[in-house]
């Protein structure tokens, strides 16, 4: 199988340090490691946006006409281990992505069940990946064919009136994903070695 990846990042002009030295490791670790036996190759997209969803999408359309295998998102808020990318790789999965506890302590993990009630945690004994609705866009590998199976806009606040609120583009793109039978996958190993920046450094023993 080939992994010929583009990382993209999506930032408001706020890429933290954590962030930055942690994509530096991994693509020192990406070009002195092999995934599996086909091609492998990486490339790097940012986009400087007010706006997440816009961001998204524009990154990923500008690049449908290249010749890539996998588009993996990487918020700039994210710290992570060298192997993360490897590790997702790995699984085969159409998406897979991390489980991070949010910015704001005792709201918990952002993975949800695939149910879609709850949130999945992840501790000591978890381990190998797990079914869910969605992980959240902090550390996500996704395939091409993802993208060519599902309609536009891929991203996409919407507006709940009976929450009183809106979604967010994360969200929006699991109701495409579902309509099109596409399973979602959390990575607990490689959750563990996720930050998320914000007042401080959470990992996954901070929920």
């Amino acid at each position: 199988m080939d992994y010929k990846i583009i990382i993209l990042t999506p930032t408001a002009e706020r890429v933290r340090a954590r962030y930055t030295g942690s994509l530096v490791e991994l693509l020192f670790y990406f070009m002195r490691t092999r995934i599996g036996d086909g091609e492998q190759s990486v490339s790097y997209g940012i986009l400087e946006s007010s706006g997440i969803c816009s961001a998204r999408e524009r990154m990923v359309a500008d690049h449908m006409a290249k010749d890539w295998t996998h588009v993996c998102f990487i918020d700039d808020d994210m710290g992570f281990a060298p192997d993360t990318l490897h590790i997702l790789a790995s699984r085969h999965k159409p998406i897979v992505g991390v489980n991070y506890p949010h910015r704001v302590p005792g709201m918990g993990f952002t993975a949800v069940n695939v149910d879609g009630k709850g949130r999945i945690e992840t501790n000591a004994e978890s381990t190998g990946i797990e079914p869910c609705a969605y992980t959240g866009f902090g550390f996500c590998l996704i395939e091409r064919s993802v993208f060519e199976q599902t309609e536009k806009p891929w991203f996409y606040l919407a507006y709940d009136k009976k929450a009183d609120r809106y979604s967010t583009e994360d969200a929006w793109f699991c109701m495409q994903t579902r309509r099109a039978k596409i399973p979602w996958y959390v990575d607990h190993d490689a959750s563990k070695g996720i930050t998320h920046i914000g007042p401080c450094e959470f990992d996954w023993r901070d929920v």
